[in-house]
């Protein structure tokens, strides 16, 4: 068995601004947009713990009916990066499936991730969504983040943190895994339930 720590927001490569979502203005995470969509900033808790952050802070998210909503940032500069793939990896907590979903929109044309990909959100709880793209064409405008389904039920919601996005490499960037050692599996039983 073999660990893997998770890509920090503080990846060389990451192009995001405030991938972390340490800062805010009034209730919006500095450097990112929210389009028909509720923000809030969530702080880590030790009494209780607060399970709806991964690093530390997160921005909470509320749909609103009948409206796709987002949380996007745009990328300055983004000529820079034509003729090359993007790749935006994003942790986001939801209990609802297939509401909400990656989105990479290159000069205007609007990308969603899908199931396939692993880009859009199973209502699991904390789940890694990743997406990639291929910008063959000079870049003029380039936007990332999340989207929210328009028939998404009012009120629904999640929590988005630690998003990391890198232009160049053809998968998203990961650490050297570490071997864990003297490990032994054992099923939990609570009465005639096997859990997982």
């Amino acid at each position: 068995i073999y660990l893997y720590k998770g890509v920090p927001t503080s990846h060389g490569n990451n192009i995001l601004t405030n991938s972390d979502f340490a800062t805010f203005s009034a209730g919006v995470p500095d450097s990112w947009s929210a389009t028909t969509l509720d923000t809030a900033e969530e702080e880590q808790g030790t009494t209780p713990f607060n399970y709806a952050t991964i690093d530390g802070s997160a921005v909470r998210c509320t749909s609103q009916s009948g409206n796709t909503g987002t949380l996007l940032q745009t990328i300055s500069s983004p000529g820079t990066h034509s003729g090359q793939r993007i790749t935006l990896q994003v942790w986001v907590y939801c209990l609802t499936a297939s509401v909400v979903s990656t989105q990479l929109t290159i000069n205007g044309t609007i990308n969603l991730g899908a199931n396939v990909d692993g880009g859009l959100h199973r209502g699991t709880g904390w789940e890694l969504l990743t997406h990639f793209e291929n910008m063959p064409v000079t870049v003029s405008a380039l936007t990332v983040g999340i989207s929210v389904v328009s028939t998404a039920t009012d009120n629904t919601e999640f929590y988005v943190d630690s998003a990391v996005c890198v232009v160049g490499p053809s998968q998203e960037p990961e650490l050297e895994p570490i071997k864990l050692y003297n490990w032994k599996y054992r099923d939990d039983i609570q009465g005639t339930t096997t859990r997982q």
